[in-house]
């Protein structure tokens, strides 16, 4: 993200943006948010996943932003455009969406002949591959630590755990496709075909590069997780569609953020141009072009620099906030984030 912020401003000269780098979400990220929104302090700009949106917008902290950038809308997959709107106001706008995949060593599964799996019953005939070639090894781990790979799951069978109806939140987690996915996942894990350790420690780093996990259910984060905890493990790994249920094409999602703007930020114009650098079809102050390239004009390198990906120590992505002022010459506005 530092690159991201650092190309933006080295894109313009109206608009300075300081980047403070918080704790991730869960971690603590998102009560530091609430906080400061509490206190009157937050920063101009909120970095935010889309589960935790509602959270945050309930605080009456976040500027609705429904009038500023609904035309951007059909740039968007319309789930991400979706995910910004409780309660029908556009509070955010999205930075990233992260459809679920498999990621597999192919080293080993070319050894072993094991083609790979397109369907969940594949997945299950993989998983007993893998222990005949080898019986120390599985396909992958059933993560008990992390909530959001079952909520990815259960959506992916058609059974979102919550949705809206009329006025109000509907909650439901034994749906039909729920307790497919639960059942399927307790005969992985009761057949020994399947690991249950947590995900995103040093131990799953290591047995996935010593051959102890085959493969890794997660989303299009997971590249960059895998080039940065395994950087000796170049040219073993690849990428599949997420296994599906019969003939049903569908996936699901783990994970996605978005940028909201401050209600109270005393500088709301610059950092919705912040915002617009970022969106697909951006637009810079000053300048009348509209790119259709899914990212901003070219940075002085000659490429837009790609925004982070998760890494193996923080499964969840890093919640940032970010302060803007005009520059120099520009109109008076909030100065640097305090120390």
């Amino acid at each position: 993200m530092d690159q991201y912020v650092a190309a933006f401003n080295s894109s313009q000269r109206d608009v300075r943006v300081d980047l403070s780098v918080i704790a991730a979400g869960t971690s603590g990220g998102y009560a530091q948010q609430t906080n400061a929104i509490r206190a009157h302090n937050a920063p101009d700009i909120l970095h935010v996943e889309y589960q935790a949106l509602p959270q945050i917008a309930t605080t009456g902290g976040l500027r609705d932003l429904s009038a500023d950038v609904d035309d951007l809308a059909d740039g968007f997959l319309p789930a991400a455009w979706q995910s910004v709107r409780p309660g029908g106001k556009t509070w955010a706008v999205p930075m990233d969406f992260c459809p679920m995949a498999f990621f597999y060593r192919k080293d080993l599964f070319d050894r072993a002949g094991i083609e790979v799996p397109r369907t969940w019953e594949e997945f299950r005939r993989a998983a007993s591959a893998v222990r005949t070639a080898d019986r120390g090894a599985r396909i992958t781990t059933f993560p008990l630590n992390d909530g959001a790979f079952f909520a990815g799951m259960a959506c992916q069978a058609g059974d979102p755990w919550w949705d809206i109806a009329g006025n109000a939140w509907r909650v439901g987690i034994d749906g039909a496709g729920t307790m497919r996915v639960g059942e399927y996942w307790q005969d992985m894990v009761s057949s020994r075909l399947a690991a249950r350790d947590a995900t995103g420690t040093q131990s799953w780093i290591s047995a996935m590069h010593h051959g102890r996990l085959w493969g890794m259910l997660g989303a299009t984060w997971g590249v960059g997780m895998l080039k940065k905890s395994l950087p000796a493990d170049q040219g073993r790994w690849a990428v599949a569609s997420l296994p599906t249920w019969g003939d049903d094409p569908s996936t699901g999602v783990w994970g996605g953020s978005a940028f909201g703007v401050s209600a109270e930020s005393e500088v709301p114009e610059a950092a919705l141009t912040f915002r617009a650098g970022s969106a697909p079809t951006p637009r810079f102050p000053g300048s009348a072009r509209r790119s259709p390239s899914p990212h901003p004009p070219s940075s002085p390198t000659g490429r837009w620099p790609v925004p982070p990906t998760r890494t193996a120590t923080s499964p969840a992505p890093p919640s940032s906030t970010y302060w803007t002022s005009p520059r120099p010459g520009s109109p008076g506005g909030r100065g640097a984030p305090p120390r």
